[in-house]
């Protein structure tokens, strides 16, 4: 971090914007966009967000320290710098301030970014190890914890506000890192959050119906996504899943290389063929540019072996040995909460995944469907203050695929769960309607479930996966469906021992 670096230089060096007369040059300690956070010697950039504008509080961080003042528009009584995009000014600041974009134009860091509706955090956690076995040490940014090497934090966003993300990146370089792999949600593309990272290589997992709360329709959503590689160079790789069909238009913006994956796709360059699936994994054959290689995966479910492909192709154009990457897919370790077995059952299975989407959801279900020997039954439930078009269609995918449904609450927010409830009961038939059992309470809907599973039986609880807690109204209260599940199994195994 240049902590000792002057405004003046660092003006110039990350927006090319001069320090305005009135302001006397002074060694920036901090950046900050709240100003709650401000300090003597800071820089506070008011940045306009979809609630409240950052503007409004420049006062406020000038009282509390701030010496400079960076507005997307003037500020009565302040000399303060506007600028068009004060986002955008403050992505680039971060990363001059943390010596980030020094690191990429030396070489001595490489980005990837991993864009989607779902997959996200897999195909991360894929490519991380990938990296790290074949000597390409990687940190790692997503839902479930930020991977500094040497340390990890737990995440507050799928991608962390522009200061944090500086902050922890310059941390995991000072550990070692040597290329960042990492999530890019939708959300930080339309903030431009990451704006001024120099991506090289960047994949597009898929793009189904979520966050339409935010975007409000679905080409807004695919816009969004395309930022990651219009920004992509020439030498770059966009790795897509040919199998979805926005894929074309995230090759319709990028001048970079292309590697095209897919099961489904003949006119993917990497492939995946003969495809076997069991309880135990999936086995079958990588085709990539003439060459053929055997391999065996320890997960379940088409979609996790599209993420493989996914990680495999940003391997390639990273330069990683095909032979090399396929030889290490069998030891590849599952990210928390996707598809996740939890031990104890007594003759049946209980799995727990993120799957918040009606496609999450059906690329899991249609995943345990065959390799059940007798019911599936889902326990599923959506978020409040989230996109509410969901909520019937994932009823419908529960319906499709499950034979025991059990409606409960996920994080209700500050909406009413039961409201949330009547809302996804309105996607099964009538007739399946009658026979969806309701259960407000997530810790009862889980009991009900493992209570209920026979010999032969698959458990899947859906929607939280790797989430340690659960928000209703404004408080965070510690729940984990793992926990809840070994704590009912354990009481279910205690019991039958006693009779």
């Amino acid at each position: 971090m240049s902590g000792t670096m002057l405004a003046s230089r660092l003006l110039k060096k990350a927006i090319g914007r001069d320090l305005p007369a009135r302001v006397g040059d002074f060694p920036v300690l901090g950046i900050t966009a709240d100003s709650r956070d401000v300090r003597e010697g800071y820089i506070f950039v008011g940045v306009a967000g979809t609630q409240m504008d950052g503007a409004d509080y420049a006062v406020q961080a000038v009282e509390k320290g701030a010496r400079l003042v960076i507005s997307h528009r003037a500020v009565e009584g302040l000399d303060a710098l506007v600028v068009e995009q004060a986002n955008v000014a403050l992505a680039k600041l971060a990363w001059t301030f943390y010596g980030i974009d020094d690191l990429q134009d030396e070489g001595k860091l490489t980005f990837f970014g991993v864009t989607g509706t779902n997959g996200k955090t897999t195909v991360c956690y894929l490519f991380q190890y990938l990296a790290n076995k074949l000597g390409r040490r990687c940190a790692r940014f997503g839902t479930v914890e930020y991977d500094l090497l040497t340390e990890k934090v737990e995440a507050s966003h799928t991608t962390p506000d522009t200061m944090q993300l500086g902050k922890l990146i310059r941390r995991a370089c000072d550990n070692g890192a040597e290329s960042i792999v990492m999530e890019v949600s939708s959300h930080a593309l339309d903030q431009g959050r990451a704006t001024g990272l120099k991506f090289s290589h960047a994949a597009f997992t898929n793009l189904t119906g979520d966050h339409l709360d935010y975007h409000k329709t679905m080409e807004n959503y695919l816009s969004a996504k395309t930022i990651l590689f219009k920004s992509l160079p020439t030498g770059g790789t966009a790795v897509v899943n040919m199998d979805d069909p926005s894929s074309a238009k995230v090759l319709d913006v990028t001048s970079a290389g292309r590697i095209g994956y897919g099961i489904e796709n003949p006119d993917a360059a990497l492939r995946a063929k003969d495809l076997k699936m069991t309880a135990g994994g999936t086995t079958g054959v990588i085709e990539y540019e003439g060459r053929k290689f055997n391999f065996h995966s320890p997960f379940i479910g088409r979609h996790n072996i599209s993420n493989v492909l996914a990680a495999v192709g940003m391997g390639l154009g990273a330069g990683f040995d095909l032979e090399a990457m396929v030889g290490l897919i069998g030891t590849m370790p599952g990210a928390p909460g996707r598809l996740e077995r939890v031990p104890g059952g007594t003759g049946f299975e209980v799995f727990v995944d993120y799957a918040h989407t009606d496609d999450g959801l059906e690329n899991v279900l249609s995943s345990l469907r065959p390799i059940v020997t007798n019911r599936l039954i889902v326990v599923f439930g959506c978020g409040g203050d989230r996109d509410r078009t969901k909520r019937p269609r994932m009823a419908k995918v529960a319906q499709r695929y499950g034979d025991v449904v059990i409606v409960t609450s996920d994080n209700p927010r500050t909406e009413n769960p039961e409201r949330i409830m009547d809302e996804i009961m309105e996607g099964f038939t009538p007739e399946f309607r009658g026979g969806v059992r309701v259960e407000v309470d997530r810790a009862k809907a889980i009991e009900l479930a493992v209570e209920s599973a026979r010999a032969g039986d698959i458990v899947l609880l859906a929607g939280k996966g790797h989430e340690t807690y659960q928000i209703i109204g404004r408080e965070k209260f510690h729940f984990d469906d793992r926990e809840k599940v070994a704590e009912f199994l354990k009481r279910r195994t205690l019991k039958a021992s006693q009779n």
